[in-house]
């Protein structure tokens, strides 16, 4: 690989991280993940082999290049199903709704967030019956469920903060300045 293209490549990475940052800001003023956050990191060290050290002195290094070979051996299903097990989402080897809703009680902030994040939880769950059969595996549910609720919960806080910050929270003022009708 040419020095431009790593040198593109880790810059690009870069404004990735940035992006996610953001994301990650934004839900905040939303949602509760402290617990999503624990669970993930025990989950993703378990993965590594939990070398702290090693991955703490890449960070500080910036070796952004290692990090990224480190996640190519990561394996995002483990993790994912990882993480709803130690979050107490699974019951009898499956995703229970029961459990989602009350995380989405745990991990909401206000009201309005409750409301929207039960909904998505509702349509994700029931995607995840519709589009599963009993033979399909824990690993593949979750991640169905999660490519459905996590774009959707951004989108729904997204929203939620438009109306907020616009004070009167019109639909008009959210199509404003999202441009897009809903």
């Amino acid at each position: 690989m040419a020095k431009g293209a790593v040198g593109e490549q880790k810059e690009e990475l870069q404004e990735l991280m940035l992006i996610k940052k953001t994301m990650m800001k934004l839900s905040q003023h939303c949602y509760d993940s402290s617990r999503w956050k624990e669970a993930s990191s025990a989950c993703a060290l378990d993965q590594v082999g939990g070398n702290v050290g090693k991955m703490v002195k890449d960070v500080k290094e910036k070796d952004t290049l290692g990090l990224l070979g480190k996640g190519r051996r990561f394996d995002r299903k483990i993790h994912l199903t990882c993480m709803a097990g130690a979050i107490g989402l699974l019951k009898g080897g499956q995703l229970s709704k029961k459990a989602l809703l009350k995380e989405a009680a745990l991990f909401s902030k206000g009201p309005e967030m409750l409301e929207a994040t039960e909904a998505i939880i509702s349509d994700c769950f029931n995607q995840i019956q519709n589009c599963t059969s009993e033979e399909d595996i824990l690993q593949d549910q979750v991640i169905i469920f999660m490519q459905c609720l996590t774009p959707n919960l951004i989108h729904s806080c997204f929203k939620n903060r438009i109306r907020f910050l616009t004070k009167n929270g019109s639909d008009n003022d959210f199509d404003q300045y999202v441009g897009e009708e809903e």
